[in-house]
């Protein structure tokens, strides 16, 4: 092999190392976990350019249900200064699911225009889902929802 070569190979290998370090970390699998205790955070891609509606695709992977009651997911966006709820998810009938390899799980879509426009536009924004109790005087022990993802669509 020449110099040359040599050269171009220990700079495509600098270039790959510098790449995968700034490169933003892949949210752990534990992140897209929502219980009682826990907050599910879900990093979302760039928000669409447009000028119109800006709907929000939720998809839920897995779901058990408390041990007595049910259970609401709050979803909020977050910007990293300021928390915006969007909406709420109730899994009815309140069964335990898991989706299959390859199914898509079950999906919710949400109109955000109007909490993007009130968040900070130079801001990354994440999705945080929380479980809280339907009747705040029954815990929702074991509940437990899995995030399959989440993301950005223009509406028509």
């Amino acid at each position: 092999m020449s110099v040359r070569a040599h050269r171009r190979a220990a700079a495509t290998c600098v270039l790959a190392a510098l790449v995968a370090l700034s490169a933003p970390a892949a949210p752990r699998a534990a992140d897209r976990v929502a219980t009682p205790d826990t907050v599910a955070a879900v990093p979302l891609p760039a928000r669409p350019r447009t000028g119109g509606p800006i709907y929000l695709d939720l998809r839920i992977v897995g779901y058990t249900p408390p041990t007595r009651g049910a259970a609401d997911a709050v979803l909020m966006l977050a910007d990293g200064t300021r928390e915006i709820e969007i909406g709420r998810v109730t899994v009815f009938p309140n069964r335990a699911f898991t989706s299959k390899d390859g199914e898509p799980g079950r999906s919710y879509r949400f109109n955000v225009a109007a909490t993007l426009a009130a968040l900070a536009a130079d801001r990354p924004i994440e999705l945080r889902i929380r479980l809280v109790p339907i009747d705040p005087k029954v815990p929702i022990d074991g509940a437990r929802m899995t995030i399959g993802g989440a993301e950005f669509r223009a509406g028509p």
